[in-house]
């Protein structure tokens, strides 16, 4: 079936479905169960918005199947007792350790889109010296972290703008760089792994001038994100300061006001069985899978697209030298 038959048979579905809630009564049981639908002839800027952060998200929920790919991971046995791969591997973990972010890529127009899709703004409220590095963390996580992406990992809000001379990366669990494509995928955006080495590396360039960007509630701080609700995880998440310690540099706060209230999530209170699976699948795999609903793209009941909030994230310089405690 052709892009223009499914275009046709989307219409075709929209249309019916109006015509069903326009003709129905108020007394009319079946009205209960109407679907308050998308607009048909929505404007093509907010059609280009809706069309980026679908994209995002396929491009997220697509990682499960890399997965099976990671029985290729550069730990294995064989690779391992390779000279050659051996070789292969270094280079490949230099490169990771590294980032790699690709700038073209970074500055796509469909980065403004996803922007404006919330809309999502960064606020700033001091200077940032380029002579320092900068130790973020941000708060909260949230289900997508559209904030943490959209601000520190590509060129939608201005970054490079209101903080000249600064370079972020933002961390991201280790796993998803062991499977190919997807690795390479990610560290288009500066995405780099969050394991020690990796997340203290661009700190030791002496020049000053990096940012390390932390989500320092990390996967589990996601099971909490419920809209109306700002719970952060900070009692056993300390190692970001020692970093920053070691490494001399500056912290940086950073709230997302907005991150939560874009998907609402399954109940899942502490010590109810859903979020005792979710915390033991969690310890298995390394990942929480928060189970979370919003709108979908034809209407606003229900699915997997986000919904429309704004998205203000506020960053306050520390202002305390770590290397003078």
């Amino acid at each position: 079936m052709s892009v223009r038959q499914l275009g046709a048979v989307a219409h075709g579905f929209t249309s019916f479905i109006t015509l069903q809630q326009a003709t129905a009564s108020k007394d009319d049981p079946a009205r209960l169960l109407s679907i308050p639908l998308a607009a048909q002839y929505a404007p093509s800027s907010a059609q280009h918005r809706c069309c980026a952060v679908l994209g995002f998200l396929l491009s997220g929920f697509s990682t499960p199947l890399h997965l099976p790919l990671l029985l290729l991971a550069v730990h294995s046995i064989l690779v391992d007792q390779c000279a050659v791969c051996s070789l292969v591997v270094h280079r490949l973990r230099h490169s990771i350790t590294r980032g790699r972010r690709v700038p073209f890529l970074c500055g796509l127009k469909l980065w403004e889109y996803m922007r404006d899709y919330f809309p999502i703004k960064l606020v700033k409220t001091s200077d940032l010296d380029p002579k320092h590095n900068y130790v973020m963390g941000f708060h909260p996580h949230g289900v997508l972290v559209a904030g943490a992406f959209t601000n520190f990992c590509v060129y939608a809000t201005g970054f490079r703008q209101l903080f000249p001379g600064i370079t972020s990366y933002m961390l991201m669990l280790p796993l998803w760089f062991r499977a190919p494509f997807f690795r390479d995928y990610i560290m288009c955006a500066g995405l780099i792994p969050s394991d020690k080495e990796s997340a203290s590396y661009p700190l030791q360039q002496r020049r000053g001038g990096t940012a390390v960007v932390i989500a320092v509630g990390g996967a589990p701080e996601a099971l909490d994100a419920h809209p109306g609700t700002f719970n952060v995880l900070l009692a056993k998440k300390k190692g970001f300061i020692k970093m920053a310690m070691e490494q001399g540099a500056h912290l940086v706060p950073i709230f997302s006001f907005g991150e939560n209230e874009v998907f609402d999530q399954v109940e899942n209170s502490r010590g109810t069985w859903l979020r005792w699976t979710q915390e033991r699948l969690q310890g298995l795999m390394g990942i929480s899978l928060p189970l979370f609903h919003a709108r979908g793209v034809f209407q606003y009941s229900f699915g997997l697209m986000p919904y429309r909030k704004h998205i203000h994230t506020v960053g306050e310089w520390a202002m305390l030298y770590m290397s003078q405690l």
